[in-house]
């Protein structure tokens, strides 16, 4: 085999291999897409980060978390959480807004149903790929402060909820992502960087 030859055939191998990998990469951004479909986000921003404006973001968090057992209760799938979620916004709102008076601040609650990008996050043995999600948006007085966040539906955000029956709401290829942690690590960096620049390109036109 020639020299030329050698050459031909590693130029070759390595588009092959290029393309095999943006294959791979085009599949795991689909199946990323549908987790982004089927998950709806919460997202609160404190009033100021003083220490009691962050305090009370906690407490409307822990109230919001016990209002939505309620919405739950009701029986919802990745087909109808955004719908539901939309729809008890009011409840939300009233739910932020009765933990802050019970606490004694002035200020009032906002809650907006609306769709942000979020950064990749990783709850226990579950890693949510970066995008844009559809989500429970509380803005709490001037929501000037650092905020918290977590995946509202399936429910991660409370201490006792389950991974397992979380990924299992999820289609067979969006557990597959979820579920799939340290293998995925250089696809989950390529999705986020891929994801924020086209969130930026998206704010930039709006």
């Amino acid at each position: 085999m020639t020299e030329n030859t050698i050459r031909k055939f590693a130029a070759t191998l390595c588009a092959v291999l290029c393309l095999a990998g943006l294959c791979s990469l085009v599949r795991f951004e689909a199946a990323a897409e549908t987790v982004r479909t089927d998950v709806v986000r919460l997202h609160i921003l404190a009033n100021s980060d003083s220490t009691k404006d962050q305090a009370v973001k906690l407490a409307v968090r822990d109230a919001v978390l016990a209002a939505d057992a309620a919405i739950l209760s009701g029986g919802v799938t990745p087909r109808n959480a955004a719908a539901l979620y939309a729809r008890s916004r009011d409840l939300l709102e009233k739910t932020a807004e009765q933990t802050l008076r019970d606490n004694g601040f002035s200020y009032g609650a906002r809650a907006v149903f609306c769709r942000e990008y979020y950064p990749t996050r990783v709850y226990g043995d579950c890693t949510f790929p970066a995008g844009v999600y559809a989500s429970v948006k509380l803005v709490l007085g001037e929501g000037g402060g650092h905020n918290w966040w977590c995946v509202l539906f399936p429910p991660l955000c409370v201490p006792a909820a389950c991974e397992e029956e979380a990924v299992d709401c999820l289609t067979d290829s969006g557990a597959a992502v979820v579920s799939g942690g340290e293998r995925y690590v250089v696809k989950f960096k390529i999705i986020e960087w891929y994801e924020a620049l086209k969130s930026r390109l998206d704010e930039k036109r709006g």
